[in-house]
């Protein structure tokens, strides 16, 4: 199954890959910054989901993480 078929067409570009700087950090699916799995679904599916476990739920932080914390920390020298 196409997982693009369900994205809200007009939100495509949220769904290009881009260049990232985690500041020596693991990619951190609980900050606040992670969109949810089912982000600009046009029909309540998903429309993103991890490459290491296709039922894991993220996206609904209502704190920072750790790693949240640390990358602040590291990006203005704190």
């Amino acid at each position: 199954m196409n997982l693009f078929l369900f994205y809200i067409t007009d939100q495509k570009h949220n769904f290009e890959r881009r260049e990232t700087n985690n500041l020596g950090t693991p990619y951190d699916f609980s900050s606040v910054m992670q969109y949810s799995n089912r982000a600009f679904s046009k029909n309540g599916e998903r429309t993103l989901r991890s490459w290491d476990d296709w039922d894991q739920e993220f996206g609904s932080a209502d704190s920072m993480s750790d790693y949240d914390i640390l990358r602040v920390n590291r990006l203005y020298n704190c």
